[in-house]
């Protein structure tokens, strides 16, 4: 049987993401305009509609230049357009006369994304890229849309802890995947088998699995087995505190795990994290253990 672009089976349903939020961002990380100066009141919401990108916000302009000005997309992107299109519009907050006050976003066949103007009262093509200081100077406020059908997001992306990859940089992938193999430290254990630890992010949603290749069991002092596993846009806005089936004195029992901010993942032998008594000892799991939560 045939395989189709998308990698599934001819004949089998292929369900594409859609309408997936990938967050809001108050940064200049993931709104990158040259020369309009350092922008601040950065405000943009970014969602992935299938093979699209769509982008609102706003910005307020630093000391701009007389030089044509360039967005990039964001989360490594470029565009699948392969002529020049109008991908979007812009209007600037002001009601002074005879000014630039509205305009363009469109993309040229190279792919180089640009501000056009489209007001009345100046002689320019709207497909062709305005400078800084033409947008407007320091202090005013630009509101922005656009929409464009993109690659460099992936439906699933793997890659192995401390292959160089910056995490950071594809936070805003639709769906990501991340898997990893070794020996972890695990505070206070006595047996430290390989755990594999897997973790997919969907838009804002994150599934984290943890699979071990022995029984895990810690006998020292009391208080968490952890392990710092967890990169930067896997981890939860605030601590997380599930309660799962675990190992306390060796007996099958229900446990407090936590997922803290830091990416540190931390198993306690007691429910009530403010409960962890001396006599805890022998915590551990012998099984997988899944944990789903939500970033915002």
């Amino acid at each position: 049987m045939a395989d189709n672009s998308l990698g599934a089976k001819v004949g089998v349903p292929v369900v594409l993401p859609t309408d997936i939020f990938i967050g809001n961002f108050t940064t200049t990380a993931n709104l990158a305009i040259s020369n309009v100066g350092t922008i601040t009141g950065v405000s943009v919401d970014y969602d992935q509609k299938g093979r699209f990108l769509v982008a609102n916000g706003q910005f307020t302009l630093g000391t701009t230049v007389a030089t044509a000005l360039v967005l990039t997309l964001p989360f490594s992107q470029v565009s699948a357009y392969g002529t020049a299109r109008q991908i979007g519009t812009w209007y600037k907050s002001i009601n002074t006369a005879s000014t630039r006050k509205r305009g363009t976003i469109w993309v040229s066949a190279g792919g180089v994304v640009a501000f056009g103007s489209d007001d009345y009262t100046t002689a320019e093509y709207p497909d062709n890229g305005i400078t800084g200081t033409a947008l407007g100077s320091s202090g005013q406020i630009i509101y922005f849309e656009y929409k464009i059908p993109t690659v460099g997001y992936s439906l699933t992306q793997t890659t192995a802890y401390g292959a160089g990859l910056a995490t950071s940089a594809k936070a805003g992938l639709v769906s990501r995947e991340q898997s990893s193999i070794g020996a972890y430290s695990l505070a206070g254990a006595t047996t430290t088998p390989t755990i594999n630890i897997r973790q997919v992010r969907n838009g804002d949603q994150v599934t984290l699995t943890l699979s071990p290749s022995a029984k895990v069991i810690k006998t020292a002092s009391p208080g968490a087995l952890s392990i710092t596993a967890i990169p930067s846009d896997f981890r939860p806005t605030a601590n997380l505190t599930f309660i799962q089936y675990g190992l306390v004195n060796n007996v099958g029992t229900a446990v407090a795990w936590r997922i803290t901010t830091a990416g540190v993942i931390e198993m306690y032998g007691s429910a009530d994290l403010a409960n962890i008594g001396a006599s805890v000892t022998n915590v551990g799991w012998d099984y997988d253990v899944s944990f789903a939560y939500t970033i915002r």
